[in-house]
C-alpha cells in the first residue's frame, strides 16, 4: 500500500525499511537462495554460463547480474569493487566523482554561521561558466555549503574538481528579489531607522549569523549607523546578499555522498536487457553504471527499473 505528495510515491507507512523487508519476503517466497557476507573476486565466462570466485569457494551461475552499486556511503556496502569486476570483464568506465554531496569551501567566509539553514539560491560555476543551479534550503557548515540544492549541483562541480578546473559556487541569499529591488528596499528601510545601527538594521531580514558575514564582505561596520551609509556601500552590501561568491576546495567525499557520478558506460550495454553487448549473459545494473539523477527518489528508480529488466532478460534466456 502506497501514499503519494505530489509527484512522489511513498510507503503508506512511512518507512524506507518496509520496501527492503517486503522484498525479502518476496525472495523467501520465491525460495531464492541469499548469501550475506561473501565477496565476489573474480567472474570467469565459461563454455555454458560463468564460473564465480568467492572468498568461501567458488560457483557456477547461468546468468550473472551485477548489481554492486557504485562506492558512495561505504559503510553501507559499496566500496567500488563491481567496478573492478566489470573492467575485468571488458568493460571501460567513465571516471568516478562523489555526486549529492557536500562542498567544501576554501577559506570559509560563513565557518561562524554554521548550523545556519535558510532559502537561497545557489550556482555551480566551472571553469567561468554556469552550468547548473537550483534553489532551495542551504546549509551552512564549519567546513562549507549543504543541503539539497547544494547535492542538486554538487556532481557538475566534482566533475570540474575532478578535471582541475577552477570551482565556484554563487549563492542569493534572496532569491525573492532582483538586485534592484532588494537596493529599493534598503533604501526605502532607511527611512524612521537612520540612527539605527547597520547590524540592527538588518535583523527580522537576515539570520543573526548571516548579517556580520554580510556586512564584513560589504567592509561596512557593525556599529555604523544607517545615516552614515552611501549608496555605494548600500550598492556593495547588495552584492554580498545576492552575489556571494565561494570558492570550492573539494567534495566531502564518496563516504558522505548518496551516489556517484561516472561507472562503467551505458553503450556497452543493451538499453532493453542490460545485457553486456560484449558478453552474453551478463548484466549490468544500478549506480555501477554511468547514469546518476536529482536528489528525489530517482536513483533507487534507475536501481529498481534497471534491475527489473537484468532480472527479466536474464530469467526469460534460462
Amino acid at each position: 500500500m502506497v501514499k503519494e505528495r505530489g509527484n512522489y510515491v511513498y510507503p503508506h507507512s512511512d518507512q524506507a525499511s518496509t520496501v527492503l523487508e517486503l522484498l525479502k519476503l518476496e525472495l523467501h517466497r520465491l525460495g531464492i537462495k541469499i548469501l550475506t557476507g561473501v565477496q565476489v573476486t573474480d567472474i570467469t565466462p565459461i563454455s555454458s554460463g560463468f564460473m564465480i570466485k568467492l572468498n568461501t569457494g567458488k560457483q557456477k551461475a547461468d546468468a550473472v547480474i551485477l548489481a554492486c552499486g557504485g562506492k558512495a556511503s561505504s559503510k553501507l556496502g559499496s566500496d567500488g569493487s563491481g567496478y573492478t569486476l566489470a573492467k575485468d570483464l571488458g568493460h571501460t568506465m567513465v571516471p568516478v566523482v562523489p555526486a549529492l554531496v557536500q562542498l567544501k569551501v576554501r577559506k570559509n567566509p560563513f565557518a561562524k554561521a554554521a548550523g545556519v539553514r535558510t532559502d537561497a539560491s545557489v550556482t555551480a560555476i566551472c571553469d567561468g561558466k554556469a552550468i547548473a543551479s537550483d534553489r532551495g534550503e542551504l546549509q551552512l557548515t564549519a567546513y562549507g555549503i549543504s543541503g539539497i540544492p547544494v547535492f542538486q549541483i554538487s556532481r557538475y562541480v566534482a566533475k570540474a574538481l575532478y578535471l582541475k578546473q577552477n570551482a565556484k559556487v554563487k549563492i542569493d541569499f534572496l532569491p525573492e528579489m532582483s538586485e534592484n529591488e532588494f537596493l529599493s528596499f534598503l533604501l526605502e528601510r532607511k527611512e524612521g531607522r537612520e540612527q539605527m545601527t547597520c547590524a540592527d538594521y538588518l535583523l527580522g531580514i537576515f539570520h543573526q549569523k548571516l548579517i556580520p558575514r554580510f556586512l564584513e564582505q560589504a567592509r561596512i561596520r557593525m556599529h555604523t549607523l544607517v545615516q552614515e551609509l552611501s549608496e555605494t556601500q548600500f550598492k556593495s552590501l547588495v552584492q554580498a546578499v545576492k552575489h556571494n561568491v565561494v570558492l570550492i576546495d573539494t567534495t566531502n567525499g564518496f563516504d558522505n555522498a548518496q551516489v556517484c557520478a561516472g561507472g562503467i558506460s551505458t553503450i556497452e550495454l543493451s538499453a532493453r536487457t542490460m545485457e553486456s553487448r560484449y558478453i552474453k549473459g551478463l548484466y549490468l545494473t544500478g549506480e555501477l553504471l554511468d547514469a546518476d539523477g536529482i536528489c528525489g527518489g530517482y536513483n533507487l528508480q534507475w536501481a529498481w527499473a534497471t534491475g527489473y529488466l537484468a532480472g527479466k532478460a536474464a530469467a526469460d534466456t534460462q
